[in-house]
């Protein structure tokens, strides 16, 4: 011990400042708020860099351990077809997606339409037939933790309904990609959108993900739909996927991400209950969504925002 204490010793110690200027340094120019904001319409900020483990990370991680537990591996069902159903009643969170909610408001949508579900009927019978359906974006990391904290937030509504068994903390949770940030120009490049969206949804802990064919926007074929499927079984022979529960687990970014995403979902999930919940705050909830989506779109139109094949990088395919 003493002789490993005085091999750090021989090292200088680093404040924050000095990574600060660290990392200034390395970005040439750029500033560091640049790589913290995930992106306008997300309104989520990440400090840049982390220097230790916080207790929170380590009570969350033995929580998420707890409540993927009923999973023996990471395996997930493969679904085919977009109508195919899973189980008995399905929470769409996709189609709120779909119409430009960020993830903070996928979150807090899901909480309270499952509030009410729970509020009307039995909180051990619905663990079996409930299910929440999501759409992943593009935000390789962000949509990592959105399923992680849904996860989490799930659990703290569930305890106020005192299940008789355990199994009633456990989610159901099934994904898409993201129809949304498809595009029509250069279809092919959906192909690489939907992987890493899949590869989103299956280390998030997803039970079940269907792959939209690249080319759902205009008319699918024979060929995309079987490429769909494919990309499954590279997810999981060929990647191994389907081994490892939870394989962000230990990464201090994810858990960083995580904490600061559940703060800002469960804070709207809030505000919607005091509105009166779901229904009674339609209107609420409708302005957030067009409000982002505006920011969003705005970014895409002006290139501040990226996205290869819709505005940078578009290659026509000729029919």
């Amino acid at each position: 011990m003493a002789d490993r204490e005085k091999l750090f010793n021989e090292f200088p110690p680093h404040t924050e400042e000095d990574w600060l200027k660290k990392l200034e340094k390395e970005l040439k120019g750029k500033k560091v708020e640049d790589i913290s904001q995930r992106s306008r319409a997300e309104e989520i900020y990440i400090e840049p860099f982390f220097a230790r483990v916080e207790q929170h990370q380590m009570l969350q991680a033995e929580k998420l351990a707890w409540l993927l537990s009923y999973r023996d591996d990471n395996s997930w069902q493969i679904i085919e077809h977009s109508n195919q159903q899973l189980r008995e009643q399905t929470v769409d969170i996709a189609q709120y997606h779909n119409k430009g909610a960020n993830v903070t408001q996928e979150l807090a949508i899901a909480l309270a339409l499952g509030n009410e579900a729970l509020s009307k009927g039995v909180v051990d019978s619905l663990a079996e037939t409930l299910a929440f359906h999501f759409a992943v974006g593009g935000d390789f990391f962000l949509e990592i933790a959105k399923f992680r904290v849904f996860r989490l937030l799930w659990a703290n509504i569930i305890q106020q309904y005192k299940p008789k068994d355990y199994k009633g903390y456990f989610a159901y949770v099934s994904a898409s990609t993201s129809l949304r940030d498809f595009s029509e120009v250069d279809e092919y490049t959906n192909l690489l959108r939907a992987t890493t969206q899949a590869m989103s949804a299956v280390i998030g802990g997803a039970d079940a993900v269907y792959t939209v064919p690249f080319n759902a926007k205009t008319a699918e074929t024979s060929f995309s739909q079987r490429l769909s499927i494919n990309l499954h079984h590279l997810l999981k022979h060929e990647s191994k996927l389907d081994k490892v529960v939870d394989a962000g687990a230990g990464s201090w970014y994810l858990a960083e991400l995580t904490e600061a995403l559940s703060k800002k979902a469960w804070a709207l999930f809030q505000e919607i209950e005091k509105r009166g919940g779901f229904e009674q705050a339609q209107d609420f909830i409708g302005g957030e969504i067009e409000r982002v989506n505006a920011i969003r779109l705005e970014d895409i139109d002006s290139g501040k925002e990226i996205r290869v094949g819709v505005n940078k990088y578009m290659q026509k395919i000729e029919a």
